[in-house]
């Protein structure tokens, strides 16, 4: 069993008027000059953020040169942007939406035949899903070509891909440690070389979680298949089809406080089954066994190992199917807690379990007490504050803490030896000096009992 326990981490952020970028932020900012007549800046220009779902508000001063800046934002929007200036139209901006770990630029003219609103509407480019997307197989995620094992992920400032860069997809979990429908925003880096940035060297994926608003949002989703749904046959070979798969989950978001105090929650859960593609000749499989190692035969081995040792192990047999589940689940707080200071703690949760066929092949009957249980446990915890000290100084303070297990068990227990029959007569086919446990080659062999490795 492999664990990793990370203790609580604690950064902290000052942001004055720099504009770098770092792949763990989990807000966005605006930025922008304010102008009066005749282009010259305006000095001391009130600004008010507002984040219109939450209410969560922020404000600020234009400087001596007429910008102004606004971090530790939520992401998303609608915002508004209202500006004021003694002696001048304020003006009020609408449908600002904000990027996450971007920073906006929203320039204000006040002049006095300026308009009272300007509606700003963003656009999202898109890609042709008839065109081939170089979509892999693995669950990988491939950032300017690098492997998916040197990618860091990181959710809501947590570091969440697989600690040790062993796993195929660079995943911490079989499916993923959150559920869709619990992403707010993300963005991707291709080699960045901020100074944040640590522990990978391939692409950086930064993800934030939906935060709650004063108005309830919902929503859910089932995705079912059985034996009904798909094919009989592979190739010519008729398929004893035994499918059952069910995909459901849901989200959920609204006020605790209006203006004040709001949570996000989602869930997500996955359960199907895994097809053993290798087996008994004429049992159905896809595969078959070689040397014409039938069922009958499987059975006279264990049969005499039953009859001729005095164990309470079960060998066990060939399974045909075994169960696969993935379950995660996620939830977040948000406080507004004044205008100048917001807080955030949000707890992500995703398990995963599965059986791994031993040594199952077309020369070897790994029975599945061979096999082992391969489990998965992802678990992530931030707690933030993002606070307006000043016009020009803003902090953001994280607390962060990430438990990951991954098991590996003997479906049958560890409590036996790891047993190998070579079906093929031992004058025909005896096992080589060098090593006791390998039929010859060419011949078929039945195993049971925990694999040595």
């Amino acid at each position: 069993m492999k664990r990793l326990a990370s203790g609580a981490a604690l950064t902290v952020l000052a942001l004055a008027a720099s504009s770098a970028v770092y792949a763990q932020e989990t807000t966005a900012a605006v930025r922008g000059s304010v102008t009066g007549e005749g282009g010259a800046p305006v000095a001391g220009a009130a600004v008010t953020i507002l984040h219109t779902p939450s209410g969560t508000r922020s404000t600020t001063v234009s400087g001596s040169n007429g910008t102004y800046d606004a971090r530790g934002l939520r992401v998303g929007g609608p915002y508004e942007i209202t500006v004021q200036a003694p002696g001048l139209e304020s003006k009020k901006i609408t449908d600002v939406y904000l990027t996450l770990a971007d920073t906006q630029r929203v320039d204000v003219d006040l002049a006095a035949n300026a308009v009272d609103a300007v509606v700003v509407t963003a656009s999202v480019g898109g890609n042709d899903i008839l065109v081939s997307q170089n979509i892999r197989g693995d669950g990988g995620i491939s950032i300017a070509g690098s492997n998916p094992r040197t990618n860091r992920l990181v959710i809501d400032g947590v570091a969440a891909q697989d600690p040790y860069g062993l796993e195929t997809g660079g995943l911490p979990t079989a499916r993923g440690p959150i559920s869709l429908d619990a992403v707010e925003q993300f963005s991707i880096s291709s080699v960045p070389t901020d100074v944040e940035n640590g522990s990978f060297t391939g692409g950086a994926l930064n993800i934030v979680l939906r935060s709650g608003g004063n108005d309830f949002h919902g929503s859910a989703f089932i995705n079912y298949l059985n034996e009904g749904l798909v094919g009989k046959k592979v190739g010519n070979t008729r398929i004893a089809q035994q499918i059952s798969q069910k995909n459901y989950g849901g989200f959920l978001s609204g006020p605790i406080w209006k203006d004040t105090l709001f949570f996000a929650g989602s869930y997500e859960k996955y359960e199907t089954q895994s097809t053993t593609n290798t087996g008994p000749v004429g049992a159905g499989f896809a595969n078959s066994f070689a040397n014409n190692l039938t069922q009958a035969k499987i059975d006279e081995v264990v049969g005499i190992y039953n009859s001729g040792y005095a164990s309470d192990f079960a060998a066990g047999s060939i399974l045909r199917t075994t169960p696969v589940l993935d379950e995660k689940y996620s939830a977040k707080i948000d406080w507004n807690i004044n205008d100048q200071h917001r807080a955030s703690l949000s707890y992500r949760r995703a398990e995963s379990a599965f059986t791994s066929r031993a040594n199952l092949g077309t020369f070897t009957a790994a029975l599945d007490s061979q096999w082992y249980d391969a489990t998965y446990l992802d678990e992530g915890t931030t707690l933030e504050i993002n606070s307006d000290w000043t016009d020009r100084l803003s902090t953001t303070v994280r607390a962060t803490y990430r438990d990951w297990v991954k098991g590996q068990m003997p479906k049958s227990g560890q409590n036996y030896s790891d047993v190998t029959i070579c079906t093929a007569p031992t004058a025909d086919a005896a096992p080589t000096n060098s090593s006791i446990t390998t039929c010859a080659t060419g011949n078929s062999s039945v195993r049971f009992g925990p694999d040595q490795f």
